[in-house]
């Protein structure tokens, strides 16, 4: 209708879920939830940009934003294009569980653990061989501006080397063991 060559389907999730914690007072269990699917319609091939990269504060924590991309199970290759380019995932999943334990005024202190991945059109959707960080996060509220400053440290519990197609080492996807 628009005029796009770019004709696909996109569906995505999500939900959170607060639990009330007695010990410590006002303490806080979250768990949130994200999964995607992204499928070409009448045989048009997927855009580079609509595919789905993990990593960052919004997904991972622990991993770089948009590193996370499908990699062969034991090889650690990544998938690439006709161009050599990187292709991120057409279908993905998210969950990120949350301690909120201590509050201090305008702060927050957390325990985290965040899992995921992202998978190629020739891969399956499985929760083996996911990618999982733990670690603590303190959020203060600004009112000036109006988003919280996160200071976020978090362990990789399984850091890779993803390597292209001829078996080298990305450096820039080189998961780090913390940060």
């Amino acid at each position: 209708i628009l005029g796009s060559g770019n004709l696909f389907i996109k569906p995505l999730l999500g939900t959170t879920y607060y639990i009330p914690v007695p010990i410590p007072r006002h303490a806080v269990l979250a768990v949130n939830v994200e999964a995607g699917y992204i499928h070409p319609i009448s045989g048009s091939d997927l855009p580079i940009f609509e595919r789905f990269q993990l990593g960052g504060e919004q997904s991972l924590r622990g991993f770089q934003q948009g590193a996370v991309v499908p990699v062969h199970p034991h090889t650690y290759q990544v998938f690439t294009d006709e161009f050599q380019r990187i292709l991120g995932g057409n279908k993905f999943f998210v969950i990120n569980m949350e301690y909120q334990f201590l509050q201090a005024g305008p702060a927050k202190l957390l325990a985290f653990m965040d899992v995921g991945n992202n998978f190629h059109e020739s891969q399956s959707f499985s929760f083996q061989n996911v990618r999982t960080a733990a670690g603590m996060e303190l959020r203060v509220f600004l009112p000036i501006f109006q988003a919280p400053l996160r200071f976020i440290y978090a362990i990789n519990l399984h850091p890779i080397q993803p390597i292209d197609q001829f078996g080298f080492p990305i450096d820039y996807l080189k998961e780090k063991k913390s940060g």
